[in-house]
């Protein structure tokens, strides 16, 4: 086992195996590749309704700069994407859901925060905040929906992969 691998066993107590890295990643990726989509979506939304009301170019950009209430639709479509992120990953893994899913949070809060170097953020310095703080109980979340109460379907189970004779 690596001496990485050991760190993350004992800061994150699990119910027994292994992390699973890339289920991690994908998680990761899902949260914020889907907080991506999900603001380009609600921007796009916002703009073809103001469009469609009738609004100036000038009033359109004035509203999506400084609007709240676009920010709060992109707030939740982030921690929708949050919670799809911890369920992700947690899926994919098929055990230790609040290990898989708080690494699945962080490695969305880190790429979020990458992205907002490279891009520079819309939010104002408390919202950012906020929104950075919600991920992780938003994944946590997806990662108990997914969890041992959601068990993951066998293949065995599925129709297409019967076999009936006769």
């Amino acid at each position: 086992m690596h001496q990485r691998s050991r760190f993350l066993q004992r800061i994150i107590p699990g119910d027994g195996g292994p992390l699973s890295a890339s289920a991690v990643l994908q998680g990761a990726a899902v949260g914020a590749g889907g907080a991506l989509v999900m603001t380009t979506l609600v921007g796009v939304a916002a703009v073809l309704g103001m469009t469609c009301q009738g609004l100036a170019p000038g009033a359109i950009i004035e509203s999506i700069q400084h609007g709240m209430t676009i920010r709060v639709f992109v707030a939740a479509a982030e921690w929708l994407t949050a919670i799809a992120a911890g369920f992700a990953a947690v899926r994919i893994a098929g055990r230790r859901p609040t290990a898989h899913a708080v690494l699945a949070a962080v490695g969305t809060v880190a790429l979020k925060c990458l992205t907002w170097l490279l891009l520079g953020n819309p939010w104002p310095i408390g919202l950012a905040a906020i929104d950075l703080a919600l991920v992780l109980p938003c994944a946590l979340l997806g990662g108990y929906l997914a969890g041992p109460t959601c068990p993951r379907p066998s293949k065995a189970a599925h129709p297409s992969t019967t076999r009936h004779n006769g």
